[in-house]
């Protein structure tokens, strides 16, 4: 007698994979974003940016990234916008750079600076906004099939 053919295993995209994996390992994901901040924040300033207002660039983008970590964190893979988990994460971010900005008071050539928190604070909203789109975008009926 022969055994009955298994069923052929269906292949999952690889954004569908990547997306499962960053949910599964959030957390961590979340503390490395976090350890991330403060290993660049511990690299001593000695030679500023000649380009006049890079480091407020690099805030946004830094704070861009670490609140789409936070947002997947607190939404188990933005799966749940929602008011309170948007603001939570931006609290969050907002936290985290003033931590960061406090820290950089002892780290020779760099110094605490509010305008590098607003361009943190600006680059997690950014985050927000983006993951917001995205998703109302995701929702959106497929008009192609019709």
């Amino acid at each position: 007698m022969t055994q009955p053919a298994q069923p052929a295993l269906a292949v999952e995209s690889w954004p569908r994979r990547l997306l499962r994996w960053c949910v599964r390992w959030r957390h961590g994901l979340g503390l490395l974003a976090v350890l991330a901040v403060f290993t660049l924040s511990s690299i001593p300033n000695t030679h500023p940016p000649r380009i006049r207002g890079l480091d407020k660039m690099q805030h946004v983008g830094e704070y861009f990234a670490l609140g789409l970590v936070f947002l997947n964190v607190a939404t188990r893979g933005y799966a749940r916008l929602r008011l309170p988990a948007l603001l939570g994460t931006w609290l969050a971010v907002v936290a985290v750079s003033l931590v960061d900005e406090t820290y950089q008071r002892w780290i020779p050539g760099r110094s605490f600076d509010l305008w590098d928190v607003a361009a943190s604070a600006t680059g997690g909203l950014v985050a927000l906004g983006v993951a917001v789109l995205l998703h109302v975008v995701a929702l959106q009926p497929d008009r192609s099939r019709s």
